[in-house]
């Protein structure tokens, strides 16, 4: 049985891998015969470093105020701006697309595909991770935030790390 399950995850494994490089290096082979130029440049590289960097810092500027109105204010702003900033983590990358380029074709269509359109959607999808990123040394200072990470790490369960069903 265990043997089984290792062969299928190495299947999986072998899949996963094998059928996107397949699809790419058809691709390749397809544009090769068909006279496309192939340009490997530095210009390509360094575009995709510039829209990861400008992605990576405008969501760190943007969940900055939203980390510090979580551990601040723990009353009704506080959930709101917090549940605000989760719900582009609860939506899929393909649903966060298709919205913003139907908002860029029909009523923005100045930033429809441009960068700006492109860091505003790393930051929709990226935002609560680094909010949470900004906010766990703060939160795991107290004494009580550490006694439930720890124990619910050993495993145990919501009720006697001291967390409610209902919060």
């Amino acid at each position: 049985s265990l043997d089984r399950c290792c062969a299928a995850l190495a299947l999986l494994a072998l899949l996963a891998l094998c059928v996107p490089l397949g699809v790419i290096g058809t691709w390749l082979v397809r544009g090769i015969r068909a006279d496309e130029p192939l340009r490997l440049t530095w210009e390509l590289a360094r575009n995709s470093l510039t829209a990861s960097g400008l992605g990576a810092t405008a969501s760190v500027l943007a969940a900055w105020p939203v980390a510090l109105i979580a551990v601040r204010r723990k009353g009704r702003l506080g959930r709101v701006v917090e549940t605000a900033a989760w719900s582009g983590y609860a939506l899929p990358g393909v649903v966060v697309a298709l919205s913003l380029v139907f908002l860029g074709a029909r009523w923005l269509p100045v930033v429809y595909q441009t960068l700006a359109m492109l860091v505003f959607a790393y930051v929709i999808l990226v935002l609560p991770q680094r909010r949470w990123a900004l906010c766990a040394p703060r939160w795991c200072r107290s004494r009580r935030a550490s006694k439930r990470l720890h124990c619910c790490s050993a495993g145990a369960g919501p009720r006697r790390c001291g967390a409610s069903y209902f919060r």
